[in-house]
């Protein structure tokens, strides 16, 4: 659902609107396949009912006013979060928590389609619904009470209680029937009603912000549909007159009228029925036939049960005022949420503004937090950003919010053809997109705002997209900038504020034990198993963003007290671009195991036989049932001085991806894989062969011929004299062979015939796979893994390979336009864990004369090691610094070229000439020729020119890195590091 967000690791809900997580499945590989293992009904489903059955218990009370998203959001999460008190919604509706959004937009008026959960669910969670009016609070008693003389106390209270829909205080208005106001389940079925079934109606909409837009369209279908709004286009108090346009247009296509830039005078009552309405008229004298009438005008807060409590003193518009975390002014464990909180915008462009959102999202989102506040005190409230979405014809998407204005709008993309995403700015602050048909956009927006990383307003209309600084994949030399945000809501003592960024990598095996004995000489049992744990910090950087350096001269003791609500706390790291320049890890020591004497009894602890690799950083990885995983994050703490206090931790992950290695320049070089094959000797057809007795044709009968494809009833033929053929199958990448990330392989299949047989071949089976082997190490641990990725499979093909010259390319439209996955790591090496690939392409070939091809079906397997590169290319600057340095290569590790092979093309035999090694193609230095059982491993070699060539690696990235190279500017990859099942992820 949009725009909900996800736990990677867990499927969790991390934002509204949803309230199911999602499925976590087990992965595993069987046969170079992945499968996954779960309950049927589950798979799917996809998604999980959350775990909120509890029986409840203790003397926690918490009671709900309204039935809505807040309250839905609110009671679901306490439970998730554990909450044993009791829970009891009160709502004035004649329902369930319900999903109010499907009114506006769908007209639903079916309850079970909009209910939120059954009442089955509410039972199971121990959450009591009552469907009664609230009349009054009394916060000294901590009671509610409701209009059916009912009392319900509590320990703490969430006022979710919502709007309640304007009426027109205009003549007829109040008096006449058939003029709806929408908020409730009995309001939809009220309107649908009136359209009847046969519709054909003239409709009325008063209002042209959302709830009248959707409304509109709603209705469009057989209806005369008429908007009225004061504004000259619609939504353009929130969205500017150019985009009120575009929605106006869009709606206009389903048959909607616009009478903008008018105001209403009175309804006006039918001649035949005077209560019923029969036309609006506005004050320019127009006069619109109306069937029945919507109003969407607005809502104002449903706080009438608290006006006249002197425990809260409501806001001029009837909303309660809050802090960050909900929580009532003056009310210790009373909160509002929804409609009716008017809270501190910290927002892009908020400046903690005070202000109320109407968003059905935000009410659940607050109500998240709430849950949050209520079942984990100590706990700081997630930040979120205000999303909303619209349907009016196509969906409309918004973040943010515009609560100090917006003086500025920048539009991408093609507004005519309703295909734009529009950036509000206040000065150079993006503080609201709209899009529509440009979701990621709106998405990835919503996320940099939260982040703090939103472009500006400028770079924007300068042609910059969001999508392009979306660092979904950060890299080295890139800058990792954002705010530690600290949320009190109690005066707090801090000693410090620090924020690392880390990497690291974990390995995690079982296996037998070292030593087949155990303690006291005791033999092991052959089930024993151990778990060993390796980490190796593989990045490290600090600062202390908090206090600054002359406040720690300033304060003796080193304490300070920070007041309730939000603290930012700015932070800047530079991702190195190797191990190299880090305090750590530049020398690997063995240390020689220690004897300790206890008592008598000689103990001896075990050396150090890890080994210290020091290369470029590694890519993120998770994998093998997290076995392996390598994560990068930062790491934020709150340092509390009284030592019987916990510090205050968070971390946020980030997916990483290194910059690949210098390139050698282009050259006509090719690394290749070969085998050689001689097919069964062929003859030309002669006439048919005399039988007395006619038999099948059979393949397990000597001498017969069953020709692939031909008709099986033929007539068996004698073979004039027979001829060999033999060729020679070479797998070639350009050298040295290095593939990319998310790019087809550059690869090359070519069939030499090596003798003049007269054969065509052909070719039936194609398949080629990237083989990742993972070597995974803990301690004396070692884990091998290979997982392979299949990128065309093809059988069944009969394809005849056209000759020239006794040369045949297998045409690449099988696999050139087919990019790697983007779950592809690039080849890396680090303390515990490594990973290098190999090519395996198998190619199945057949031959004939003419258009009769023969039985024999030959499949040949070719292996070639590759290197698998990030695609992310080093800057400019950088080359140049390491061509200026020419410092041995210790970082990333180029491929140097393999120096031509001195062994001889062929060995001798009886079968091969020298002839035909001089048939093989050109500037072509061959490897020694293995055996040509298709089963058989086969050698890798490299071509050359016949020019010497000057076999030196390229410089390394070690030391080339000055402050002043800026991040890498061209392209990033996608690039997803889990490869199995698990806990964690970015």
């Amino acid at each position: 659902m949009f725009p909900a967000c996800f736990n990677v690791g867990t499927g969790d809900v991390e934002d509204a609107p949803a309230l199911d997580p999602l499925a976590k499945f087990d992965v595993y590989e069987k046969s170079g396949a992945v499968y996954i293992k779960g309950e049927e009904a589950t798979i799917k489903a996809s998604r999980r009912n959350p775990n909120v059955k509890c029986a409840a218990e203790g003397q926690e009370k918490v009671v709900v006013v309204g039935g809505g998203s807040g309250a839905m959001g609110a009671v679901q999460a306490l439970r998730e979060q554990g909450f044993k008190g009791e829970i009891t919604i009160i709502s004035k509706e004649p329902n369930l928590p319900i999903d109010r959004t499907k009114l506006s937009k769908a007209l639903i008026a079916d309850k079970s389609k909009v209910e939120w959960r059954s009442q089955d669910w509410f039972d199971s969670a121990s959450i009591a619904t009552v469907s009664d009016e609230v009349k009054s609070v009394d916060f000294k008693s901590k009671s509610v009470s409701t209009k059916s003389g009912k009392s319900y106390s509590y320990t703490k209270l969430i006022l979710a209680s919502g709007g309640t829909p304007k009426a027109l205080p205009l003549p007829g208005f109040k008096e006449l029937s058939n003029i709806f106001l929408l908020r409730t389940i009995p309001d939809v079925q009220a309107i649908l009603g009136a359209v009847g079934e046969k519709k054909g109606k003239n409709v009325v909409i008063i209002g042209s912000s959302f709830i009248g837009m959707e409304v509109a369209n709603a209705l469009s279908s057989n209806n005369t549909v008429t908007v009225v709004g004061m504004e000259e286009a619609p939504l353009e108090r929130v969205m500017g007159s150019e985009v009120g346009r575009i929605f106006q247009k869009l709606v206009s296509k389903n048959g909607v009228k616009f009478h903008m830039g008018a105001s209403v005078d009175s309804a006006k009552a039918s001649s035949d029925d005077g209560s019923k309405v029969a036309s609006v008229s506005l004050k320019d004298g127009t006069n619109l036939p109306a069937d029945l009438v919507v109003l969407g005008v607005g809502v104002s807060p449903a706080t009438e049960y608290l006006q006249e409590n002197g425990g809260i003193q409501l806001e001029k518009d009837g909303s309660v005022k809050t802090n960050e975390s909900f929580e009532v002014e003056g009310q210790s464990g009373v909160y509002a949420i929804g409609d009716i909180a008017t809270y501190p915008y910290h927002g892009p462009g908020g400046n903690g503004t005070l202000t109320r959102i109407e968003h059905w999202n935000v009410a659940q989102n607050a109500g998240r937090s709430v849950a949050a506040s209520i079942a984990k005190p100590n706990v700081a409230p997630k930040p979120f950003i205000p999303v909303f979405w619209s349907a009016m014809g196509s969906q409309l998407r918004y973040c943010g919010n515009t609560p100090n204005g917006w003086d500025d709008v920048v539009l991408q993309g093609q507004p005519d053809e309703a295909k734009f995403a529009a950036f509000y700015g206040k000065g150079e602050t993006v503080v609201a997109v709209a899009s529509m048909q440009m979701d990621p956009v709106m998405s990835q927006s919503a996320e940099l705002m939260r982040r703090s990383k939103m472009p500006s307003l400028s770079e924007l209309r300068n042609g910059k997209s969001v999508l392009d600084d979306a660092r979904s994949v950060y890299t080295n030399l890139d800058f990792i900038r954002g705010k530690a945000i600290l949320s009190l809501t109690r005066a707090e003592d801090i000693t410090a504020v620090n924020v690392k960024l880390e990497g690291e990598s974990k390995s995690r095996l079982e296996g037998e034990p070292p030593d087949p004995y155990g303690f006291g000489g005791i033999r092991r049992r052959r089930e024993d198993i151990v778990t060993e744990t390796e980490v190796h910090k593989i990045l490290y950087k600090a600062v202390t963003v908090f206090p600054a350096t002359n406040l720690q001269s300033a304060k003796r003791d080193g304490v300070y007290t920070f007041q309730p609500g939000q603290h930012d706390f700015p932070f800047d790291f530079k991702v190195p671009p190797t191990l190299v320049a880090l305090p750590f890890n530049n020398t690997c020591v063995d240390y020689q195991p220690a004897v300790v004497n206890i008592g008598g009894l000689q103990m001896q602890a075990p050396g150090n036989r890890d080994r210290h690799v020091k290369k470029t950083l590694p890519p993120t990885l998770h994998a093998f049932q997290d076995q392996a995983i390598i994560r990068y994050y930062i790491k934020a703490t709150v340092v509390r001085p009284a030592f019987y206090r916990e510090n205050y931790r968070t971390e946020y992950l980030f997916p990483f991806l290194p910059i690949e290695p210098p390139r050698h320049a282009p050259n006509r070089l090719e690394s290749y894989a070969r085998r050689q094959h001689q097919f069964a000797p062929v003859g030309q057809p002669s006439a048919p062969a005399k039988s007395s007795i006619k038999q099948p044709p059979s393949i397990f009968r000597k001498g017969s011929q069953l020709a692939v494809g031909s008709n099986a009833s033929q007539t068996p033929t004698t073979t004039a004299p027979l001829q060999v053929c033999n060729i020679c199958i070479d797998a070639r990448l350009p050298d040295p062979a290095i593939v990319t990330c998310n790019e087809p392989l550059p690869l090359r299949i070519i069939i030499t015939k090596l003798n003049d047989s007269p054969a065509s071949i052909y070719l039936q089976l194609l398949q080629i796979e990237l083989v990742a082997n993972t070597v995974v190490r803990a301690h004396h641990l070692v884990r091998e893994n290979l997982t392979s990725t299949v990128l065309t499979s093809k059988s069944n093909m009969r394809v005849r390979l056209s000759e020239i010259d006794k040369i045949m390319e297998i045409d690449k439209g099988w696999w050139k336009d087919i990019p790697l996955p983007n779950t592809i790591a690039p080849t890396f090496d680090t303390c515990n864990i490594s990973r290098t690939y190999f090519v395996l392409v198998k190619v199945g070939l057949t031959h004939g004369l003419g258009d009769q091809t023969f039985p024999e079906l030959t499949v040949h397997t070719l292996k070639m090691p590759v290197s698998v590169y990030s695609g992310i290319r080093p800057p400019q600057a950088l080359l140049q610094a390491m061509a200026e340095s020419r410092r041995p290569l210790v970082g990333p590790q180029a491929i140097p070229p393999t120096s031509p092979s001195k062994i001889s093309a062929y060995p001798p035999s009886s079968q091969f000439s020298p002839a035909a090694a001089a048939a093989a193609p050109p500037n072509v230095a061959h490897p020694v020729i293995l055996d040509h059982d298709p089963s058989t491993p086969i050698a890798t070699g490299q071509t050359h020119p016949e020019e010497p060539y000057e076999d030196e690696a390229p410089p390394t990235y070690q030391e080339a890195i000055a402050e002043g190279i800026g991040p890498v500017e061209g392209a990033r990859r996608d690039y997803q590091h889990r490869e199995g099942g698990g806990p964690g992820g970015a």
